[in-house]
């Protein structure tokens, strides 16, 4: 099967899916964020790959457009519907840890086309993903911040106080959730850094 129709088939799968969660939503009288974060990630799934397609002239490679896709419908919709973030112990620390990889990998795609990659040293490619990463990971923050504003809901743990890998328990804890945020988002990023390097000099090595 053509990628062009992997990807048709997985945006059709993950839509039904979440438009019938969505129907039960409604049955079951679930919050109108909730069904919100559905709207969105049905939105998400459908326009990803042709806006990719049509304002970068990029066309992810199936595995990443995938795990995107998955991720999307995951982080935006499943996470807050079934409130992981104070079910799951590290739960938030994991989603930005993966979301920087992904973040990451799938940037490298669109900022590194073939022609690009061919008049351009790889450590200059990995330095300028990290950089691009850590970009990233600071407008993440900056959509949760604004998400809470409109939805009325606690992505940045203004309400919770949660164990975090840095800081102290006595600051504030929106400020620890962010940074710590950025932080992982970060890692996630010199991740996938590590990934693109041994993805690319595995390539080198197979030519020779």
């Amino acid at each position: 099967m053509e990628r062009k129709q992997k990807a048709r088939w997985t945006q059709t799968v993950l839509c039904v899916l979440v438009l019938i969660s969505l129907v039960a939503d409604f049955v079951t009288g679930q919050p109108g964020a909730t069904k919100m974060y559905a709207v969105i990630a049905l939105v998400l799934v459908l326009i990803l790959d042709p806006v990719l397609r049509l304002v970068t002239k990029t066309e992810l490679s199936y595995p990443v457009l995938l795990a995107d896709l998955i991720f999307i419908v995951e982080a935006s919709y499943l996470g807050n519907k079934y409130d992981f973030y104070h079910r799951w112990a590290g739960y938030d620390i994991v989603l930005h840890l993966l979301s920087g990889v992904l973040i990451g990998l799938t940037l490298y795609e669109v900022f590194f086309p073939e022609e690009i990659r061919r008049n351009t040293g790889l450590l200059w490619r990995l330095v300028l993903l990290v950089i691009i990463c850590i970009a990233a990971a600071g407008f993440w923050e900056i959509l949760e911040f604004f998400s809470d504003i409109i939805t009325g809901g606690d992505s940045q743990r203004n309400l919770v106080y949660e164990w975090e890998f840095f800081g102290r328990e006595g600051q504030n804890p929106a400020i620890r959730d962010s940074m710590n945020d950025m932080i992982n988002g970060t890692v996630g990023g010199l991740a996938s850094a590590l990934v693109v390097f041994l993805r690319e000099r595995k390539a080198i090595h197979d030519k020779h």
